[in-house]
């Protein structure tokens, strides 16, 4: 199979249009559908590559996929040609080291995910939040806020946090506790934990 960057065009172009930058296709409150077709679509799950396959995209959830044929296209979508490309699903960046300046590159290279499990306290859940509400373009960012450090197995590592840097250092389990829910409650999608020696 040839490779090419078309593919990874494709997937970036379908990571915007996930994060809501599609206009709607009427003056009224409808969803916009997008109907991607005759590409060949790598699904990811191990199967043969369907050519000439078939997207619908309705708002930011695919609906449909199959071979050209066998999907329904709704009336008055907006069409897509991706003959002699490649489809692929959005890649995921599992333990990313973002910074907001990654975000268009991220979605022209096809990672519609990423895993930011360095904590970046208020500007990781600003910057989640700004892609979210459409302020700028990047992908759906999944943050831990801040980690939750041990003191190493001598309990005398040092409170290492301050103000927007820096892992809180819990010195009982209750501290444990009550640092878990503050991280939660301040916006954390997941949780980083380690010993004091690293994660």
């Amino acid at each position: 199979m040839k490779r090419t960057r078309a593919g990874f065009w494709i997937s970036g172009y379908l990571a915007l249009i996930l994060s809501g930058s599609l206009a709607p296709l009427s003056a009224q409150d409808a969803e916009p559908v997008l109907a991607i077709s005759g590409g060949t679509l790598i699904d990811g799950l191990g199967g043969a590559p369907l050519e000439n396959a078939v997207i619908v995209i309705e708002g930011n959830r695919i609906s449909a996929v199959g071979a050209e044929g066998d999907v329904a296209v709704p009336n008055g979508a907006q069409m897509l040609d991706a003959s002699g490309k490649y489809i692929l699903p959005g890649l995921i960046d599992g333990k990313s080291n973002w910074s907001f300046q990654y975000g268009e590159a991220y979605l022209n290279w096809g990672v519609t995910s990423a895993i930011v499990s360095g904590g970046r306290n208020d500007q990781g859940i600003a910057d989640r939040d700004a892609i979210n509400h459409g302020v700028f373009a990047g992908p759906r960012l999944f943050q831990a806020v801040v980690g939750i450090r041990g003191p190493g197995p001598g309990l005398d590592g040092r409170q290492g946090y301050a103000p927007g840097s820096g892992d809180i250092t819990p010195y009982s389990p209750e501290d444990a506790r009550q640092y878990t829910r503050d991280v939660i409650a301040a916006g954390a999608d997941f949780i980083v934990i380690g010993d004091g020696n690293g994660p």
